[in-house]
């Protein structure tokens, strides 16, 4: 005899679910925050903790080349261009300083403010009333929170 097991499809899928969940949740998190990242990679290169590539010589000398054969090329260039002579000068007639006229401003007339009158205050008695004794048998108990 055989031991045989019913199987529900349904409960197939959310154990596997339940399964995939499980993996995600049980996985350490990368938190990796870009400027410490940066602070680390910055501090770890002033120490000099990480190799310097060298160029290979064969293509820094092609670019010592190229940069030889652009500067004279733009030497040429500037030695062949002849020199454009000085603009000529323009007079131009500027008024003399004395002759200009001024123009007559006069100052306007101060407004004269007529005097404030302020009243003179009002005295006014203040009367305080003499405090009222409480009789003793008439107190009353204030309930106490529970």
């Amino acid at each position: 005899m055989s031991i045989e097991f019913i199987r529900d499809e349904f409960l197939e899928g959310k154990k596997e679910e339940l399964d995939s969940i499980y993996k995600k949740l049980s996985e350490k998190p990368k938190i990796i925050d870009r400027k410490t990242l940066f602070l680390k990679r910055f501090t770890l290169a002033l120490m000099g903790q990480y190799k310097v590539k060298k160029y290979l010589h064969e293509k820094h000398e092609e670019i010592e080349k190229i940069n030889k054969i652009i500067t004279e090329e733009t030497r040429k260039l500037f030695v062949n261009e002849m020199p454009m002579p000085p603009a000529p000068r323009i007079n131009i007639p500027r008024p003399e300083i004395n002759n200009i006229p001024s123009p007559r401003v006069q100052a306007p007339i101060p407004i004269k403010t007529p005097q404030l009158k302020i009243p003179n205050p009002i005295k006014k008695e203040i009367n305080i009333p003499e405090p009222i004794e409480a009789d003793n048998s008439e107190r009353k108990e204030i309930p106490k929170p529970l």
